[in-house]
């Protein structure tokens, strides 16, 4: 594609220039649907994207719904459900092919806080309707309150170490819980 083409963009109602003697070029191609279509009437909550080998690199957006949506480099959208309520936080973890999310489920009222460890597919593709690989495979939840409780503060901030081995969540009251394991997603036992 020629670097230095130009195309001239018309605001509706105005009619469009003359063209310039000289060579022609041929009309532009029509214009693909948008890859990004699919979330773009999402209400975005959070987002996150970290390093990794080009094949990894994904961008993660959560929203209101409870969904996350993976974006590859090649702005491939694949999306599922981390929380039955809204996304907070999502924050991708040493291990490009990881992400952790924070945010509420609604399995019961009031909403519960948890905190939920992925492995995402290397391709970063799935998810689709129509096709049975997800693109992200549940390795952890862990509960910001266990038991019943009547009025929890809802999960307003997440930052989940180098090595996964400690996190650290913000509530809406101001409480900070932290967790501490050899491995969040491996442990038999994590408490905040």
């Amino acid at each position: 594609r020629d670097f230095f083409y130009e195309e001239e963009v018309l605001v509706p109602g105005d009619a469009p220039a003359p063209s310039a003697p000289g060579p022609s070029r041929p009309p532009p191609a029509p214009p693909a649907p948008p890859p990004l279509a699919e979330i773009a009437a999402a209400q975005l909550t959070c987002c996150a994207g970290g390093p990794g080998a080009p094949s990894q690199r994904l961008l993660a957006l959560g929203d209101a719904s409870g969904r996350v949506h993976l974006v590859s480099e090649s702005l491939e959208v694949s999306s599922f459900r981390s929380h039955t309520a809204r996304v907070a936080c999502v924050q991708q973890l040493s291990d490009p092919a990881q992400i952790a999310t924070l945010g509420s489920d609604a399995d019961a009222a009031p909403c519960h806080g948890a905190l939920k460890l992925w492995a995402c597919r290397e391709d970063g593709k799935g998810g689709k309707a129509g096709e049975d690989a997800a693109p992200a495979t549940l390795l952890r939840t862990l509960r910001l309150f266990p038991g019943p409780s009547k009025a929890e503060p809802s999960p307003t901030a997440l930052c989940v170490d180098r090595g996964s081995a400690q996190a650290a969540v913000g509530l809406s009251d101001g409480t900070v819980l932290l967790a501490r394991a050899q491995s969040l997603a491996k442990d038999r036992t994590v408490k905040f």
